[in-house]
């Protein structure tokens, strides 16, 4: 299993003596096995959290309240909150996603002229951004993990969309036309985009 652990399956008249006997037949190929899974991230001390496209370090503190704080490049958590970790995080990033990803949305919109109708804060895991018909454009605050550059990158390619649907010459057109690198920044989320996940990994794009 990802987690490590190992799962036998046997049919169903198989004694318990004939699996323990099958499994240490096989021992030297699962200890290898074992050896190549890669260990599971946790909410552990020293373990780096992106966001704007920097790895931040975080650290447990015994303070109860706030349960998580972010001063200088550091996350600081509560350890009796490290239960209720993954739900903290979110919760911090979601708010961040909507003032950072909220304020740079609007102004390119103004700067580029083009009308959405309003921003959702998604917690898609297999898309960075989308828009409706309705002009409302969704995107997921895992993109405040990203560098401001390539967030960027995601919030024009949604506001293009408000005018070309689709993925058109033309839609290509007007993003280059905004964003000359924008090859760059989209070869940035295909290749690193898997990092912007809290432990326990999750995924990208449209």
């Amino acid at each position: 299993m990802p987690d490590g652990r190992v799962v036998v399956r046997a049919p169903l008249g198989a004694s318990d003596q004939a699996i323990r006997t099958w499994v240490e037949t096989k021992a030297d190929w699962l200890k290898a096995r074992l050896a190549a899974v890669p260990p599971r991230e946790t909410f552990a001390e020293g373990h780096s959290l992106w966001y704007l496209g920097q790895a931040c370090p975080l650290r447990l503190v015994d303070a109860a309240r706030p349960a998580l704080t972010f001063r200088e490049g550091v996350f600081y958590l509560g350890r009796n909150w490290l239960p209720q970790a993954e739900a903290v995080f979110t919760r911090w990033y979601r708010a961040q996603a909507a003032r950072v990803l909220g304020a740079r949305l609007a102004q390119r919109a103004k700067q580029l002229g083009y009308p959405y109708r309003r921003l959702r804060i998604s917690a898609a895991r297999t898309r960075w951004g989308s828009c409706s018909s309705t002009g409302t454009i969704s995107l997921t605050w895992r993109l405040v993990m990203a560098p401001p550059e390539v967030a960027d990158y995601v919030i024009v390619h949604e506001l293009v969309h408000t005018r070309h649907p689709n993925h058109s010459p033309a839609f290509w057109a007007r993003v280059a036309a905004h964003l000359p690198d924008y090859r760059q920044r989209a070869q940035w989320l295909k290749s690193q985009g898997a990092k912007l996940a809290l432990p326990r990994g999750e995924s990208p794009y449209n």
